[in-house]
């Protein structure tokens, strides 16, 4: 549920904040960083896989010293010449990677809901229009853009959906109409962190036509 909405002052003080206080807190603990190795063989026999090595896209942390990790993979599908980007195979691979070795693997293949708009990096800031993000416990984020017609960016909207670790969907989100810029072209902008209780919900920062915006989300 969407709770409350700020403009861009505020967004300036948070990124402020972020920008400057990790870099202290970094330099005190970097000599107690730990680390250790794993091995986690990807099998699949789905037909439709495209043969390729999967690639890691992107890995989140819980914030609750867990040391809980969600991986997202995935196969390139094929190269875009002409944007200049790569494609990959069309389905949300995660894996939630425990400290003790485990790994618990979440397959998300609903092509209606994720089309394949999200699974191609976009402009030459290759920016990727499906992300996840890490909320506490077992919960997991996922944003993504929906169209009613995929050919036409002004009937692109910004979704979300919340899994948790057995690949329910426990909560859709609708965030509403996706950035374009300089008015039509589709140019996915978002930033999201936890609130400093997760439990609590998130913020996340999005661009509008001429303004930023902020909302927080419980």
């Amino acid at each position: 549920m969407k709770i409350q909405s700020s403009n861009l002052r505020f967004m300036i003080i948070i990124i402020f904040l972020l920008i400057f206080l990790p870099t202290g807190f970094t330099q005190n603990t970097q000599n107690t960083v730990q680390h250790s190795y794993f091995t986690y063989q990807e099998t699949s026999a789905q037909p439709n896989l495209t043969g390729t090595q999967p690639h890691i896209l992107h890995i989140d942390h819980y914030n609750d010293n867990s040391g809980t990790a969600v991986v997202r993979i995935a196969r390139i599908n094929y190269y875009n010449y002409v944007t200049e980007n790569y494609c990959y195979e069309q389905r949300l691979l995660l894996r939630v990677i425990q400290k003790n070795g485990s790994v618990i693997p979440i397959n998300y293949e609903n092509a209606t809901e994720i089309q394949d708009i999200n699974y191609c990096y976009i402009s030459s800031a290759h920016k990727n229009p499906l992300n996840v993000y890490s909320l506490f416990d077992q919960y997991i984020l996922v944003t993504y853009t929906h169209a009613t017609n995929t050919s036409d960016a002004k009937t692109y909207v910004d979704r979300g959906m919340v899994f948790d670790w057995d690949g329910n969907i426990i909560s859709k989100l609708e965030f509403g109409p996706s950035y374009l810029s300089p008015g039509t072209n589709w140019y996915p902008n978002e930033f999201i962190v936890n609130n400093i209780t997760p439990k609590n919900g998130f913020l996340r920062f999005s661009a509008e036509t001429d303004y930023f915006k902020w909302s927080q989300y419980g």
